[in-house]
């Protein structure tokens, strides 16, 4: 009965790990789908039909991120997606960016003051200097705060290491630098 029990157990704690593992799996692939679209079709405005607006990328770092337009889980799954309440990167205003922790957003974690993030659309290259990082809560109206000039925002969960529903997002904002 002992050895059923260990076996019952040990078979209940390989489901757990694949259980929390798959996700992450799952967006790395969907990932690399949206980065071989990216580099497939030359970033050519008529043969990108999946919301596909750019790639990102932060501090230089080699991974490259895609951004897809909208907010839900299909986008998310893919890169980053840009808040459809919010003007495209690089227009005068604030661009929200929400993304996963896992995979995706993972650098954010060690971004600093001064920091550079790059954003590469379908028409130019634009870079972004970190102007300042917070944690919030989910709802907070400092993530939609209106600006000025062409700013980036950034969200993702927070803690980086959490299981669950995470309760704040650490928010980092950037402004378009002058060339």
């Amino acid at each position: 009965m002992k050895r059923w029990f260990s076996i019952v157990l040990i078979l209940i704690g390989i489901i757990c790990c694949f259980v929390a593992v798959y996700p992450i799996f799952h967006i790395r692939e969907g990932v690399n789908e949206s980065l071989e679209k990216w580099e497939d079709t030359g970033h050519d405005r008529g043969n990108l039909e999946d919301g596909m607006i750019g790639v990102l990328q932060i501090n230089g770092d080699e991974k490259l991120i895609p951004i897809h337009i909208g907010t839900g889980d299909e986008v998310l799954n893919q890169g980053v997606g840009l808040d459809e309440l919010t003007v495209y990167p690089g227009d005068k205003g604030n661009s929200v960016l929400y993304g996963h922790r896992e995979n995706i957003l993972w650098g954010l974690k060690d971004v600093k003051i001064g920091d550079l993030i790059t954003i590469e659309n379908l028409d130019t290259i634009l870079v972004f200097e970190v102007k300042d990082t917070q944690v919030v809560d989910p709802y907070d109206p400092y993530i939609y705060e209106k600006t000025q000039q062409p700013t980036i925002t950034l969200v993702t969960c927070y803690p980086f290491i959490y299981m669950g529903p995470t309760p704040q997002r650490f928010v980092v904002r950037a402004e378009l630098k002058e060339n």
